[in-house]
């Protein structure tokens, strides 16, 4: 019980840190989004390789789960899709560039 007890306060203690030391970083001066918005246009890499997340139909087009919930974030952002197929080991690459 005391393992538990200790354990609990501990975790209490790292969120309460973590959460401090969010608060001290600067704002960016322009939030993703705003940008996105600006820019009229969402970018979503996708390896297209991987169904039923993400996977490419006979005919190119790219389908899936995470195509869907990409449209839907563009629609609910007011800007197009654009999907950007890459090869898995060059999306995070391409999403720090």
């Amino acid at each position: 019980m005391r393992f538990w007890r200790c354990a609990a306060v501990l975790a209490v203690a790292l969120v309460l840190f973590i959460g401090c030391g969010a608060s001290v970083t600067p704002p960016p001066s322009t939030t993703t989004l705003a940008r996105i918005q600006q820019r009229g246009e969402l970018v979503v890499g996708t390896a297209a390789s991987m169904p039923p997340l993400n996977m490419t139909t006979k005919t190119g087009e790219i389908i899936g789960f995470e195509v869907d919930m990409a449209r839907a974030m563009a629609d609910a952002m007011n800007v197009k899709l654009r999907l950007a197929p890459m090869q898995f080991a060059q999306l995070l690459p391409a999403l720090n560039a």
